[in-house]
């Protein structure tokens, strides 16, 4: 329903499922205007749309996508408030101000990137989301009380420096952040925190020097290797260059020994640069108070265990570079959370088993999931296969004994153990055994594909 004018888009029908395209000619969309449609799952807002009214979309639970258009300057308090189906949002450039209570409890929301346009981000705005990092732009001058409390954060990075007059409160973020952000001044840089702990550090916004690293060269000749790491710094930001050369891949157990020669658990955090490739076999393995780790766009390879027995691990941006993630590379990390790139084509065997994910995607460019994917990630509860995935491989959910639901894609044809000979058992691959509690629908579906084995 709109205005005389269909200017202003006034309510959406309740109850309807869809996809819907908010039009160009449209200049705003109503306070209320889809308040609890609980059915729709996709917006699309039109480039002529200048403001977001209150409430707009409050409680749209089932609502996974929102595309914001260029036009939008202002988004109006609890917009976008308990859409719990909600997983990213971009805020365009053009966007001035958040409200109060604008993503309120999306408590799926991982990924969020505010605009530079932004000067205001109301009491609330992003209370109990799930994502752990947020970059604060230049333009943001003021931050309302409770913005991000409740949040998942370890990581924040500020572009600019805000007064302490313009925190609206003294409980914008989540353990003493704020207070160690005023201490100095307001400092522009990086604040991060190990999962549930309320301490934050600040971190260089320069790379170690490059007697801080040990190197090799690369087949071509033409870039370097990260061989080891021999710095004393727990904050560690690899240098783009070394000895004159790109940085293009971390070597093998690069960060495995510290200079010490013992198990490197000293480390809380790396920022690889842009150029780096490859992460290489075992590169961060057992590094247990690792939390924060910045992978560049450029990267398009994880090798076998890069992040095994990174236990303090909560979560990780993998770049739309990322084309294969090796053998056991996040086993028994503390992962609880993880989107999976659309380039991605390679899962390896055991790449995320005993973590402690509870939700996943895979997208649809994936073609092998390899044995034991997602052995004992005991916390799982929902997972959704693309269409370009056939085979479910040997043991792939062994014990994820809190999997609920999962989505078997027509393209699935058979659950199936490959021996080491070659030898294939269809249907006998113990690749659910232990997920008792999945529905009936999701047994039903891999019933009807060959599964064999009990749950």
């Amino acid at each position: 329903m709109y205005n005389k004018s269909k200017t202003t888009l006034v309510a959406y029908p309740f109850g309807k499922t869809d996809i819907f395209t908010i039009p160009d000619s449209v200049t705003s969309i109503g306070n209320y205007a889809f308040y609890e449609c609980n059915n729709l799952t996709s917006v699309i807002i039109g480039n002529g749309v200048t403001s977001i009214g209150e409430s707009a979309f409050y409680k749209c639970e089932s609502l996974n996508n929102i595309i914001i258009g260029n036009g939008v300057k202002s988004i109006g308090d609890y917009a976008f408030d308990r859409c719990k189906g909600l997983t990213s949002v971009t805020i365009p450039d053009s966007v001035t101000s958040i409200g109060n209570s604008t993503f309120y409890e999306c408590n799926n929301l991982t990924s969020v990137i505010i605009g530079n346009g932004v000067t205001s981000i109301g009491n609330n705005a992003f209370g109990y989301c799930a994502f752990t990092s947020i970059t604060i732009p230049n333009s943001v001058t003021s931050i309302g009380g409770r913005a991000f409390y409740g949040s998942r954060l370890t990581s924040v990075t500020f572009e600019g420096k805000i007064a302490s007059a313009n925190f609206k409160s003294d409980d914008s973020f989540p353990g003493n952040l704020q207070a160690n952000y005023l201490a100095i001044g307001g400092g522009i840089g990086t604040y991060t925190r190990p999962n549930g702990k309320n301490t934050w550090t600040k971190h260089s916004s320069y790379p170690n020097s490059e007697t801080d690293f040990s190197v090799g060269l690369t087949v071509d000749g033409k870039g370097a290797i990260i061989t080891e790491y021999k710095g004393k710094i727990t904050t560690v930001r690899i240098p783009a260059t070394i000895q004159g050369l790109p940085v293009r891949e971390i070597g093998e157990r690069a960060f495995f020994y510290d200079s010490n020669g013992s198990l490197n658990q000293k480390i809380i955090s790396v920022i690889i640069p842009e150029g780096v490739t490859t992460i290489g076999v075992q590169a961060f393995y057992g590094c247990e108070n690792l939390y924060i780790i910045s992978l560049p766009d450029s990267l398009t390879s994880i090798g076998n265990s890069a992040f095994a027995g990174c236990s303090t691990l909560g979560s990780i941006t993998l770049p739309s570079s990322l084309k294969k993630i090796g053998k056991e590379a996040f086993k028994s990390s503390g992962l609880t959370s993880i989107s999976l790139p659309t380039g991605l084509t390679t899962i390896s065997k055991l790449a995320f088993a005993y973590t402690k994910l509870y939700r996943v995607e895979i997208p649809r460019g994936v073609t092998e999931m390899e044995d034991g994917v997602f052995y004992e990630c005991t916390s799982l509860t929902s997972v959704t296969l693309p269409s370009t995935i056939k085979k479910i491989a040997y043991m792939a959910f062994y014990n994820c004994s809190s999997l609920t639901t999962i989505s078997i894609p027509e393209t699935v044809t058979k659950i199936a153990f490959v021996n080491e000979y070659g030898g294939e058992y269809v249907g006998m691959s113990y690749a659910f055994y232990g997920c008792h509690k999945l529905n009936l629908e999701s047994q039903a579906a891999l019933r009807r594909v060959g599964y064999k084995d009990s749950f």
